[in-house]
């Protein structure tokens, strides 16, 4: 870590300084046998900065001003600071934040190549916008130009979509319009059991669907608020985004047990600070922009 040591030149004295910035320490009154910085040699007075790294956090520094010349070293006033401790809560209280635009989450990842008739895809999400259309509110989206691929996508107005695709079309559980809230913390999930599909909000069914023979997961890397297929269809805007998974396997609902989540909705948290935990609820991994959090 690092932080901005200032000082002052009052004076250049009978000899110009060779070398100034400041000293530091975790010890009281640091000198040029502890770290210091070296701005080369001055010929003027006035103000300065000069960068102090290699901080540790938790940790209190003392730092003096220094300048020198041939006929010694002058130091100024000590000031003393902390790096506040560093804490990370990975669930439970941050989120990402998608600006509806260009932010998503890429995860290049062979082990989320699914296939088969049985498998599960959920997300807690905070909308605060729709999309204006269900396809271009992606929440998890992994496919292909090949019709392979899983979705859960929300927009129109509060609809949520879980589709699936075979290699030569796309099978669909689809909500009414409405079935969302926006500004309100919500759990969805997508089920399909041996072919059956059912899309669940806050462990209620709201729509059900049949897959036609059985679905494949895509070549194209899954992603987290975008379509990486057709570099279109964004998360509504500032829409947050606190939990996203994928299982190869179904889980039953409506019990928050079963679905190894707790019952309570996560907090909601700035863009400044953001996680997702897609698979095992312990890796975290950042959110980008298209033109490179590729959180």
């Amino acid at each position: 870590m690092a932080a901005t040591g200032n000082g002052n030149i009052t004076s250049l004295g009978s000899l110009n300084p060779t070398a100034y910035g400041v000293c530091w320490s975790t010890a009281s009154t640091p000198t040029l046998a502890d770290s210091y910085t070296d701005e080369g040699a001055a010929n003027s007075t006035g103000a300065f900065t000069s960068a102090i790294t290699g901080l540790t956090p938790n940790t209190t520094y003392y730092v003096r001003a220094y300048a020198s010349n041939p006929g010694g070293t002058a130091y100024g006033s000590q000031v003393s600071f902390k790096i506040p401790a560093l804490t990370f809560t990975p669930h439970g209280g941050y989120a990402l934040e998608f600006d509806g635009v260009d932010d998503y989450v890429e995860i290049a990842d062979a082990g989320l190549n699914f296939s088969g008739t049985s498998m599960t895809l959920e997300a807690w999400i905070y909308p605060t916008a729709w999309a204006p259309n269900i396809y271009d509110g992606c929440v998890i989206v992994k496919e292909d130009l090949s019709h392979n691929g899983y979705m859960l996508r929300v927009g129109n107005s509060g609809q949520v979509q879980f589709t699936l695709g075979n290699g030569s079309n796309w099978s669909d559980a689809t909500s009414d319009v409405g079935t969302l809230t926006l500004n309100k913390w919500q759990h969805l999930a997508g089920v399909v059991n041996a072919g059956n599909m059912t899309l669940y909000v806050d462990g209620r069914s709201v729509a059900t669907g049949t897959l036609t023979g059985s679905f494949a997961g895509g070549s194209d890397p899954l992603r987290l608020g975008g379509d990486y297929t057709f570099q279109a269809g964004r998360i509504g805007a500032g829409c947050s985004c606190a939990y996203a998974d994928v299982k190869a396997t179904p889980l039953r609902f409506p019990s928050p047990e079963n679905r190894g989540l707790s019952p309570t909705p996560p907090g909601r948290a700035g863009s400044s600070a953001a996680d997702v935990l897609p698979t095992d609820q312990s890796k975290p991994h950042e959110c980008c922009d298209t033109a490179p959090w590729q959180r």
